[in-house]
């Protein structure tokens, strides 16, 4: 296949862009390139480029994740294995979303997101890492199948205000490497307020200083 080449390096010099790696697929002009600004991908050899999806590159981060190594699986083509950076934004509030996805904190907490504070009753999914061994175990080495759940071996307690909650369970979330979610409900008669949040398992805490926003 015949890169084009002038394509790259435009792609190269846009702003905050540094191209790290590029990988060719087997399907023709198929080509990858992980770059200080995500990971893109062309499909007429280099004369258009897309961004691919990565699910670190969201809101909680200051930039996209910078792709540092990049590799095709040759036995499965779709298969695209990237090696990544960034810097997180600073916050109090939790990474909590709604059922539909949308973000369940302080409004403003993320910019360009609709961030809209929880309310007493919702049920909501806390987003965290370090729950432990999962029951079935989890395979290793690669992304969480979707193929069935695979939930913590013991169910985590969460408390907001110090108030214990009701929680559905928790499980390693598909598509990712160890990023669990916590299904929870926020108690009906807590009032508004910034209130403290904290999840444990296994006699061990999530950090304190954590709050969750909750407005009517």
């Amino acid at each position: 296949m015949k890169l084009n080449v002038r394509a790259l390096t435009t792609l190269a010099i846009l702003p905050v862009m540094l191209c790290e790696w590029a990988a060719i697929a087997p399907a023709a002009n198929t080509v990858y390139v992980g770059a200080s600004y995500g990971l893109f991908r062309s499909t007429d050899a280099g004369a258009t480029w897309t961004m691919v999806n990565i699910p670190l590159n969201n809101p909680l981060l200051k930039e996209p994740v910078t792709v540092t190594a990049l590799a095709i699986d040759p036995h499965n083509p779709s298969n695209i294995y990237c090696i990544g950076n960034a810097t997180a934004r600073a916050s109090s509030q939790p990474v909590a979303t709604r059922q539909d996805y949308s973000y369940a904190v302080k409004a403003g907490t993320f910019s360009g997101a609709v961030t809209v504070p929880a309310k007493p009753a919702d049920v909501l999914i806390l987003w965290g890492t370090g729950f432990g061994p999962t029951n079935p175990a989890a395979p290793v080495g690669v992304p969480v199948p979707g193929d069935k759940a695979y939930a913590t071996a013991a169910k985590p307690s969460v408390t907001i205000n110090n108030i214990s909650v009701k929680v559905y369970g928790a499980a390693l979330a598909s598509g990712a490497a160890g990023l669990y979610q916590i299904a929870i409900q926020v108690p009906s008669t807590l009032a508004d307020g910034d209130w403290p949040i904290q999840a444990s398992i296994g006699g061990v805490s999530s950090p304190t200083g954590i709050v969750l926003s909750v407005h009517h």
